[in-house]
């Protein structure tokens, strides 16, 4: 299997815009470039499968429970 390619982009985005995607990737406990990521595989159709997303929704309820 041949090993994946990672290439870098360097995207710029307003202060406000910026400032909104960090606090999103924080409230997930990502980082800021997976959490990007996500939102461009989203917008291209690539969704998470509900089990992935139900898994996470249940991690955060039991650890904001704690």
């Amino acid at each position: 299997m041949p090993k994946p390619v990672h290439r870098s982009l360097t995207v710029r985005f307003p202060e406000s815009f910026y400032v909104e995607l960090s606090d999103l990737a924080n409230a997930d406990g990502v980082s800021l470039n997976e959490k990007i990521t996500q939102l461009l595989l989203l917008g291209m159709g690539r969704h998470i499968s509900l089990d992935a997303a139900l898994r996470r929704l249940l991690t955060k309820e039991i650890i904001q429970n704690d």
